[in-house]
């Protein structure tokens, strides 16, 4: 699908992967992009179907529940996502699991569990 998307939006989705834990915003890309910012906003929207903050919203929660299951704590996992505020961060991943962060860890760790020797 990234064949067919015009460059500059390509250049911003690459952005927003490197980027994502940065405070990010529409004026930000444009401007690292020395592009019109209205400009990309419509594009971004044409060719993805979603808003370019809704995008980074769903970028950073995936990186966020990748950490979450690879046993990094939540609080440190909000900051290393790029949100300031914990609430924030907790709402936004509840709307986009449908649970929170706390129960999404204790049911998606990844453990490292040892099969243990046969008694016998």
């Amino acid at each position: 699908m990234r064949d067919t998307l015009s460059l500059s939006v390509q250049q911003m989705l690459r952005e927003i992967e490197q980027r994502y834990f940065d405070p990010l915003t529409l004026d930000v890309l444009a401007t690292r992009l020395k592009k019109d910012a209205r400009h990309l906003g419509r594009r971004f929207r044409l060719e993805l179907g979603i808003s370019v903050h809704d995008y980074l919203v769903q970028v950073r929660l995936d990186h966020a529940a990748a950490a979450i299951r690879r046993g990094i704590k939540i609080e440190a996992v909000s900051l290393l996502v790029g949100y300031r505020s914990k609430k924030n961060f907790f709402s936004a991943f509840k709307r986009r699991f449908g649970t929170t962060p706390g129960v999404y860890a204790a049911t998606n760790r990844k453990t490292s569990r040892r099969k243990r020797p046969r008694d016998g």
